[in-house]
């Protein structure tokens, strides 16, 4: 079964309003489809933007659209990798 909205990438910063209007319905769409997945009656899978299915547990909800992503599109959506974000926190620690 051929997702459409599996190859919609999601912005990672939107930089005008112009932008943020044609990528809010898209991102409201992947955000909708996530959230039936989930309240299905047993689903404790997403379908992540790069199709992949990653457990509910183990997938990265933005705060900001509240997009679920599995940890390697996180990483591209949030700008840094685990690792980076881990030695970032423990240098300020």
């Amino acid at each position: 079964m051929d997702d459409p909205l599996a190859s919609v990438e999601l912005e990672i910063a939107v930089e005008d309003f112009d932008t943020f209007r044609e990528v809010a319905p898209r991102t409201r769409a992947i955000l909708r489809r996530q959230l039936e997945q989930i309240k299905g009656t047993d689903h404790q899978f997403v379908t992540c933007n790069c199709g992949r299915h990653p457990a509910v547990f183990r997938s990265y909800k933005c705060l900001y659209c509240g997009v679920f992503l599995c940890p390697e599109c996180a990483e591209i959506h949030f700008g840094q990798t685990r690792a980076e974000y881990d030695q970032k926190h423990a240098a300020q620690g």
